[in-house]
């Protein structure tokens, strides 16, 4: 029980606003911390998980650390960029850079863009599109604009796309969707939004980059010297 207060209290101490560089000591302590936080998380309720990971999150963010809790979720898939209002976020969908990158949903001649692609986000009959999570693994359904598609966030009356829903980023009290949210869509200064991902067999995981070298070449073989005789 003590722990788990203790963890309480460490969700407690998010800051309003992003604060000073910290030193490397606090950076260990904060991994320290969030190393007992993640033994105790499976004890939690999952209300509880989801209020805690997001603190938790929003904190490792103070101290330029990406958290996420439910990486099994996206496991083997591709991210592809970033659905965010924030247009300082690398691969943000709001980056004035997105619309020339081929696999943006913003890039109307891309793969993920094209009003005619079965995956494209401007499609009204795609059955398919980009695959929407929170920084928490939370699945937030597929970009496309199906308005019939029960996972697309483009159906008003779905769970993804409703704006009652609290996995909708149209819900603009959900934490997917508020305009404070350090992990909505929406906001503008959010620095853990979103991630978009690749349906499966769309697009390959990308393999660690790696320098081969040039194989060497064999060298001759040197004939043996004669044997040199004794006088």
């Amino acid at each position: 029980m003590r722990r788990i207060l203790m963890v309480v209290a460490i969700c407690g101490l998010i800051l309003p606003s992003p604060a000073p560089a910290q030193s490397t000591s606090d950076t260990k302590s904060f991994k320290a911390l969030l190393t007992q936080y993640v033994e105790l998380r499976s004890s939690l309720s999952a209300q509880s998980r989801r209020e805690f990971d997001q603190k938790i999150a929003t904190l490792g963010a103070l101290y330029g650390l990406s958290v996420n809790f439910d990486s099994e979720a996206t496991s083997g898939r591709r991210s592809v960029g970033r659905l965010s209002a924030n247009p300082y976020i690398p691969g943000s969908t709001s980056s004035s850079l997105s619309a020339y990158d081929a696999l943006s949903p913003v890039n109307p001649y891309g793969v993920f863009g094209s009003p005619y692609s079965p995956q494209g986000s401007r499609n009204p009959y795609a059955v398919d599109g980009l695959n929407i999570y929170g920084e928490d693994g939370t699945y937030l359904g597929r970009l496309n604009s199906n308005r019939y598609d029960p996972n697309s966030v483009a159906n008003p009356y779905g769970e993804y796309g409703s704006t009652f829903s609290p996995t909708s980023i149209n819900n603009p009290y959900s934490i997917y969707g508020s305009l404070y949210s350090p992990y909505s869509a929406q906001n503008p200064y959010a620095v853990i939004p979103p991630t978009l991902y690749a349906p499966s067999g769309v697009l390959q995981p990308l393999a660690p980059s790696r320098t081969a070298l040039p194989a060497l070449p064999s060298l001759p073989t040197l004939p043996r010297l004669p044997g040199l005789k004794r006088r």
